[in-house]
């Protein structure tokens, strides 16, 4: 076997292994019916294309993303042919047009980051077009969203996961802030799970929401008149990536260094340098290269196998990948942000 055979071999033995199907309450997800060609399986010998769509390209959240998804591609040499697709900018609209421009391109499988619940119905178009579809990074699991499967991190946990971060260096009382990018679907998770953990701590106190569309500057500035209307607020919990260098910015350009205690989500090389500069304490972030090589690997292995859930997957309807992968969160602190940066 060759070194890349057995490389290959041994990702899909760890997949088989790590990933759990959970239980899902969502009607059995549609899928092309029997006898019909899945949507770009190749002959023998033909580069199939996978997509990842998502928007905001330019933040540089999502250079891990691409790693992960440029890293597939390495792994699977000339098998595969990764495309990344969907608009620069956070723009909704333009990321639903993405998807649609994607079907009838026919592509063996999509990645697709489902923040906002209007790119859903170009979701099942191209399910309802043969093509195997799975978001990533971000999820709205509900009775109309067809998607296959969910590859990412748990937002509810990693917003539990910042409650003990926040108490280790903060104490169990005083009053906080959240900086967050409001009404995407992973953020409000996230501050349900912080939410619920910090309720067994009734000495904590929510102040104020803050938008900071996951930009430093936008951020920063619209922290800041809310920090200076309530001078007794202890700390700001960042939810998502840039509410941390928002914050940072924010509590360095008033002067509170040492007063206002940080913890955040995510991570890029501000927040990573406010870390070492003791401005933030910590950061809860999520295996991201992880979400995209998963995703992808679980979209190839449907097209290729066929673990035998009933005696005939498609005729029952039946598609036989987790419906749920949760890659998990790590906390990044002073004693590791050198390993981080780019």
């Amino acid at each position: 076997m060759s070194k890349r055979r057995w490389f290959v071999a041994l990702s899909l033995l760890v997949l088989a292994s790590v990933l759990v199907a959970s239980c899902s309450q969502q009607a059995a997800p549609a899928q092309p019916s029997a006898g019909e060609e899945t949507g770009g399986t190749s002959e023998e010998g033909e580069v199939e294309e996978y997509v990842v769509i998502a928007l905001n390209w330019a933040h540089p959240y999502w250079t891990d993303i691409i790693t992960g998804g440029q890293y597939f591609d390495e792994v699977m040499g000339d098998k595969v042919k990764v495309t990344f697709a969907g608009p620069q900018d956070p723009d909704f609209p333009g990321q639903v047009d993405a998807v649609i421009q994607q079907i009838p391109k026919k592509p063996a499988g999509m990645l697709v980051a489902c923040f906002d619940p209007g790119v859903i119905p170009a979701i099942n178009q191209a399910i309802d077009a043969g093509i195997p579809v799975g978001t990533f990074e971000a999820d709205i699991p509900s009775v109309d969203n067809k998607r296959w499967f969910f590859c990412g991190v748990d937002p509810y946990k990693a917003g539990w996961a910042m409650g003990p971060e926040l108490l280790k260096y903060a104490g169990e009382s005083g009053k906080f802030i959240y900086s967050t990018n409001i009404g995407a679907s992973n953020s409000e998770a996230k501050i349900r799970g912080f939410n619920d953990f910090i309720a067994d701590y009734p000495g904590w106190e929510l102040v104020a929401t803050v938008e900071d569309k996951a930009q430093a500057r936008e951020g920063a500035d619209n922290l800041k008149p809310v920090l200076q209307a309530n001078p007794d607020v202890t700390a700001i919990v960042g939810i998502n990536a840039g509410s941390g260098a928002a914050a940072g910015t924010a509590v360095k350009e008033l002067g509170l260094e040492g007063k206002i205690t940080i913890v955040t989500q995510d991570r890029d090389d501000i927040t990573l340098q406010l870390i070492d500069e003791g401005v933030i304490k910590s950061t809860v972030v999520t295996r991201t290269a992880v979400n995209t090589y998963f995703g992808l690997l679980a979209l190839y292995q449907y097209n290729h196998y066929d673990v035998p859930i009933t005696e005939d997957n498609k005729a029952a309807n039946v598609v036989w990948l987790p419906s749920n992968i949760d890659v998990g969160t790590f906390v990044v602190d002073e004693s590791n942000t050198s390993y981080f940066y780019k």
